[in-house]
């Protein structure tokens, strides 16, 4: 499945206004994790802390027996990570970006000392992505702003993606299949065109303008 989103579109193709806030479970996220101590072992009951920088929305959770903490579904953005646990330093990850559908992990190892004492942790690498084997990628406002649309088409960005193509019909293919057996969502609603997709293979129901698109 594609997806695309602007706050959020998708083909199994996602796209996603940014005039809309993102509610549903297609225009989400994850964060998740596994919190150890210097040894390597897990810190069961840590603190932790998510906080979306742009809006301000927080949740707060504790990390499980396995020391491992899940926050989703979340609303893209960047985030302020904070991990707390008596006997240890608080840690601050900033500045995290999460995309839509990313499962975005970010495993923590906190040093001993004490809880008043902050590290804040920058740099950090790009996350190998182990908790899905799922294909895709993300286009992100840059591309859509200034790539070049033929009829302002959002779409025709689909064929950016890995396995995708531009169908005999002109409408984008993804993984070899019919572009009949594509579904389009948009902010994570249904945004398919059953009676087109009869007619003259699939086809969306809404084509938003590229201006209102965030990503996808």
């Amino acid at each position: 499945m594609q997806r695309i989103c602007g706050y959020l579109l998708a083909v199994s193709v996602l796209l996603s206004l940014a005039a809309l806030s993102a509610k549903a479970q297609q225009d989400t996220g994850t964060i998740l994790g596994t919190v150890t101590d210097p040894t390597g072992a897990v810190v069961p009951g840590a603190r932790v802390t998510i906080r979306n920088v742009g809006t301000g929305y927080q949740r707060i959770g504790t990390t499980g027996t396995g020391g491992d903490y899940v926050f989703t579904p979340l609303p893209v953005g960047e985030y302020e990570l904070r991990v707390e646990q008596t006997g240890f330093q608080t840690q601050i990850h900033p500045k995290l970006t999460l995309q839509v559908q990313q499962k975005l992990e970010i495993n923590v190892q906190l040093r001993l000392g004490q809880s008043a004492e902050t590290i804040e942790v920058t740099g950090a690498g790009p996350q190998l992505q182990t908790s899905e084997s799922s294909l895709g990628t993300v286009t992100n406002t840059q591309y859509v702003n200034e790539l070049p649309l033929n009829g302002r088409n959002i779409y025709q960005l689909v064929a950016l993606s890995p396995g995708a193509v531009t169908s005999a019909d002109g409408n984008p293919s993804i993984g070899g299949q019919l572009d009949q057996r594509q579904t389009y969502l948009l902010d994570g609603f249904s945004n398919f065109n059953y009676q087109g997709s009869i007619n003259s293979g699939g086809v969306w129901n809404i084509q938003p303008s590229p201006d209102a698109v965030q990503e996808f």
